[in-house]
């Protein structure tokens, strides 16, 4: 699914850095049309994550209670509330990876077996169900105020209903963060690395939350003698809001040499080496499973769905 994942986010990724109000109402697609087949997408998508029907409909009935019969316009990232009560955007504690930017080096983060425990928005449940909705280019939805329910046969105005998703989902994944969390930034976009009208500034960073996130850790990707260092331009301001919120030990910096739109330039063991040295105070004998991840001595952390001392029971029903 890496073309249907690629149809949301990374579009996503390239107009995010062009929005300058609070909330991203001028993000455009042409032609952009709900698919007809999205309620059956979104079924299969949420069954193939070894969810029951029953909770897969819970949460397709929240997710088109979102804009269902609603002015796309008019959607806003609240409405989207109950379809994360089904199901929670809950990183463990000190794996959180939010990116700028960078969807191809996210993109092999993600299915690189090195960084398992390392979470974005490419392998939480919440935000997997939605990225594989997109087949064949289709990267939005939107409802219908004149007939009810979903709007089928004209573009979607503004993809305003998506992108309130989206911005939601960051909401969430700041909100939900804990410990050690990293930003995989683009150090060469236009206007500066760090910017406040980004996801990362208009979401995501503003939702960390001081004594719960002890620090941030910015990996800046960017080619030799080109772009912005970790010592200048807006990561100095990215700095000093961090140590203001996080405390003085509250910010990191690491440069990694490559192209951001070719992610073979990346070496990905250099990453892989800064989040390990970032966590290596969190020490664990036991192996964690399903998912879990180690938060300190002889602990596991469980991710959504199971429990248990090493994470090998399930805690919501799955398919039988």
């Amino acid at each position: 699914m890496k073309g249907a994942f690629f149809s949301i986010v990374a579009l996503l990724a390239v107009f995010a850095s062009t929005l300058a109000g609070p909330r991203p109402s001028f993000w455009r697609l042409d032609d952009c049309r709900t698919p007809s087949d999205l309620q059956s997408r979104f079924i299969k998508s949420c069954l193939n994550r070894a969810i029951t029907l029953e909770i897969c409909n819970k949460g397709w009935n929240a997710f088109l209670s979102a804009f269902a019969g609603k002015d796309p316009n008019n959607v806003t990232l609240s409405d989207y509330t109950d379809y994360f009560e089904v199901f929670p955007v809950m990183p463990k504690k000190s794996s959180t990876l939010f990116w700028s930017g960078t969807y191809f080096i996210a993109e092999e983060i993600a299915n690189d077996s090195r960084f398992k425990g390392i979470f974005s928005s490419f392998n939480l449940v919440a935000s997997e169900i939605i990225n594989n909705l997109v087949i064949g280019g289709d990267a939005c939805w939107c409802g219908d105020p004149k007939h009810g329910g979903i709007l089928y046969n004209a573009t979607c105005p503004n993809n305003s209903a998506t992108v309130a998703f989206w911005a939601e989902f960051s909401v969430q994944l700041g909100n939900h963060s804990g410990g050690v969390v990293f930003w995989l930034a683009n150090g060469e976009r236009s206007g500066g690395t760090y910017q406040p009208t980004n996801f990362f500034g208009l979401y995501e960073f503003p939702n960390l939350r001081p004594g719960v996130v002890t620090r941030l850790v910015v990996i800046d990707i960017h080619r030799k003698s080109i772009g912005e260092a970790c010592g200048v331009g807006s990561l100095i301001s990215l700095k000093s809001k961090s140590v203001a919120k996080f405390g003085s030990n509250g910010y990191g910096c690491y440069e990694v040499e490559g192209n951001v739109q070719m992610p073979k330039t990346v070496n990905l063991t250099d990453v892989l080496n800064i989040i390990s040295k970032e966590r290596e105070g969190i020490t664990c004998f036991l192996t964690c499973l399903n998912g879990g991840a180690c938060v300190r001595s002889n602990s596991c952390e469980c991710a959504v769905g199971y429990g248990g001392v090493l994470c090998e029971k399930p805690s919501f029903p799955t398919k039988v």
